[in-house]
């Protein structure tokens, strides 16, 4: 289209040019030259063919990276595409350069939940790539913006319904596992466009300030209780383990002093034998004899 406009500007100025010389001509005297009548009429007109041959040409070559196909636009309709390399078409031809060749893009903040609706935060990052022969129906059926269409709310969608199966705390041991999960699913659902996924990685995973802090304050009273439990626990410990030696001492104490006579026991040794216990006496020693 550009180049449409700029060779009907171009001729109009050439024939503007050779109208503008004629009259110059004619306006001067017979046998007299007119230098800017020959100027007006001739080399602009030259100047201005030369101008529009450089122009075209430029325009109808086009240097095809390796790795690239170049789709072929007219008047905003696809006509095809054309390989890598050096190429030509028309100078009305507009060329929109494609890769194919493995891409990566980096997803920098996913935005997530987990089981208990904690957010949870996801830098990600996908290496992909499309057939060559494939990016002109691309372009056709979706448009430029196909990356925008097929891989974008995916992958932000599978990651979602993936890390929902977790609590907060399994999410980040489990990154291995929803990696895989992710990437097969990408696979399977953009193999119809030709989209080749290589590799889904979870680069980050982060959580909220205020859920950071709790789980820094839960940790710190787990391990206060931990604390305490064991200083409770050797507290226990000291008194059984005393008993086990020093404490027998008292026990033969005790035993010692319930061996030894009580007062009762003491009066009755030393208070003088009654009449029965003197009978007693006397029979044994008659007995005896």
């Amino acid at each position: 289209m550009f180049w449409i406009a700029l060779t009907i500007a171009m001729v109009a100025v050439t024939v503007a040019a050779v109208l503008t010389g004629r009259g110059l001509r004619r306006a001067s005297k017979i046998g007299e030259r007119a230098p800017s009548a020959t100027i007006v009429g001739k080399v602009v007109p030259l100047v201005v063919a030369a101008l529009w041959f450089v122009l075209t040409l430029s325009m109808s070559v086009h240097a095809i990276p390796a790795g690239h196909v170049g789709v072929v636009y007219q008047f905003g309709a696809i006509l095809g595409q054309i390989p890598e390399g050096l190429q030509w078409t028309a100078p009305y031809q507009d060329v929109t350069v494609a890769s194919s060749q493995i891409q990566r893009y980096r997803f920098e903040k996913i935005e997530a939940f987990s089981r208990e609706t904690q957010d949870v935060l996801a830098a990600t990052t996908l290496n992909y790539s499309v057939s060559a022969d494939a990016i002109q129906y691309l372009y056709r059926t979706i448009g430029p913006r196909w990356f925008d269409v097929l891989i974008e709310p995916r992958v932000m969608n599978f990651f979602k319904e993936e890390t929902v199966k977790y609590e907060s705390v399994n999410v980040a041991p489990n990154r291995e596992k929803i990696r895989s999960v992710v990437r097969a699913r990408l696979a399977e659902d953009l193999a119809p466009y030709s989209i080749t996924v290589h590799d889904f990685l979870i680069d980050n995973i982060d959580f909220r300030p205020e859920f950071k802090q709790a789980i820094e304050a839960k940790q710190i009273a787990a391990q206060d209780a931990f604390v305490s439990e064991s200083v409770s626990s050797s507290a226990r410990t000291k008194p059984s383990r005393l008993s086990r030696s020093p404490g027998a001492r008292p026990m033969r104490r005790v035993s010692a002093r319930r061996d030894r006579p009580t007062p009762t026991e003491r009066w009755q040794r030393l208070s003088p034998p009654t009449s029965s216990s003197t009978s007693r006496s006397r029979s044994w020693r008659t007995r005896s004899r």
